[in-house]
């Protein structure tokens, strides 16, 4: 992936990203997959991880919330479809 500012290539890092809620309040996400350009600093948020904080953010009330975390709540409901579905 290239970057959209100055089109050299994005290093893929573990990052901290702020998220904003739909009450205007904002996450700070930590720890996450992102991308970073090392000429100069833009970040991308891969659609995939954006779209998994989308998904799990109401369950935490915290201001700064562990990417790990939003994994966890994903794969506790991947168990739970799997064991309706037996």
């Amino acid at each position: 992936m290239r970057c959209k500012n100055c089109g050299l290539r994005l290093s893929e890092i573990v990052g901290d990203f702020e998220y904003r809620k739909a009450d205007s309040s904002t996450v700070t996400i930590v720890d996450a997959p992102i991308y970073r350009c090392k000429n100069c600093n833009e970040e991308i948020v891969p659609t995939c991880v954006y779209n998994k904080v989308q998904n799990y953010i109401i369950r935490f009330t915290d201001t700064r919330i562990e990417y790990r975390k939003i994994l966890e709540a994903e794969a506790e409901d991947m168990m739970t479809i799997k064991l309706f579905n037996l």
